[in-house]
């Protein structure tokens, strides 16, 4: 199947408010739905438990015997015995509903600044998160509108830490990134790796959400973006951006100077092809902010990987949330910074 996300009750555990979000997948909500709904349509309704690992060994009289491994176990879904990893002993879960119970104080009780926006679970369940936006919203340059959102989530096959983060979206072409780039708050991104104990309102503490200091998060991002839009960028400096992150890789000492077009491979120049005509005439690229800024360099890359960049809509959303999609946009802001150096 095509699909990363979770068919394990043969339907898709995802679920959303509002309008069908870009990757077309998951059961649509009102907004109005309980915790338990919620839940449910997730695919949070199971826990991940504790097995024993077991191997055959001989024994000095021939005969075969169990022997239980004594270091690691298996990672088992309680509803379909399916093995989703094998743990170290002291391996700390974090639960499928822990990861809604950590909104239902500020987005399910009445008169919070939160509504749930989605949650979901992919890879038979290995990787789960959900999604709440704050009521609020930010203006780059004046006229950018940009949308808080608080992230959450963990994974069952070592493939992330547990995670809480700040994430925005820009409203006029739904390009994600997180709100820890270009911050030095240190309450932006908070992990917690499976080797310590989750503790709900210690990682609220450390996102600010006690103090209800959140917008600290998001400062040092609109600073930034600010920044961004305040440089503007020439057809030389726009293919060497889009080089930088998509090009051939080059040897030590090599800059994108040192490339020639024979350099890059068929895919390489069609990648690039494709991040220039986002720069110049993508959603939102005729913006004030945006148009020939390094601000509109780096929404081409969000847009590319949120958007076009894989062979399918799960595909990109697994990448651009968790994967390389993820990792080039964090990239595409450093890169960008340092033209304005």
């Amino acid at each position: 199947m095509a699909h990363m996300i979770d068919m394990s009750n043969y339907r898709e555990n995802m679920v959303y408010v509002g309008a069908t979000p870009w990757h077309h997948l998951g059961t649509q909500f009102t907004g109005d739905e309980t915790f338990e709904e919620w839940r449910v349509a997730a695919g949070f309704n199971w826990e991940a438990q504790k097995k024993d690992l077991v191997y055959k060994a001989t024994h000095a009289a021939g005969h075969e015997v169990d022997v239980i491994l004594p270091s690691h176990k298996a990672l088992v879904r309680s509803d379909t015995e399916m093995v989703l990893s094998v743990v170290g002993k002291d391996y700390k879960i974090v639960q499928p509903k822990d990861v809604l119970e950590f909104f239902r104080e500020i987005a399910f009780a009445s008169g919070g600044r939160y509504t749930m926006e989605t949650a979901g679970c992919l890879s038979d369940g290995k990787r789960i998160w959900a999604l709440a936006k704050i009521d609020d919203e930010m203006r780059v340059g004046g006229i950018d509108v940009i949308k808080p959102y608080i992230l959450f989530g963990t994974s069952f096959d070592l493939s992330t830490s547990t995670y809480a983060s700040y994430t925005t979206v820009r409203v006029v072409c739904n390009n994600t990134l997180q709100a820890a780039i270009g911050t030095a708050a240190s309450n932006a991104d908070v992990r917690i790796t499976h080797a310590q104990t989750y503790d709900e309102d210690s990682v609220k503490r450390a996102l600010g959400l006690l103090e209800g200091a959140e917008e600290s998060a998001f400062d040092g991002f609109i600073d930034t973006a600010n920044l961004l839009t305040t440089r503007k960028v020439n057809d030389f400096e726009t293919f060497n951006y889009f080089a930088e992150l998509y090009g051939p890789k080059r040897n030590e000492g090599q800059s994108v100077n040192d490339l020639k077009i024979s350099d890059f491979t068929t895919g390489q120049k069609r990648n690039i092809d494709q991040l220039i005509r986002l720069f110049k005439q993508g959603p939102g690229a005729n913006m004030k902010t945006a148009s020939g800024t390094a601000w509109g360099l780096v929404n081409a890359v969000t847009h590319f990987e949120d958007f076009s960049h894989g062979k399918n809509d799960m595909k990109r959303l697994q990448s651009s949330a968790f994967g390389s999609g993820k990792r080039n946009k964090l990239a595409s802001v450093n890169t960008a910074l340092a033209l304005v150096a």
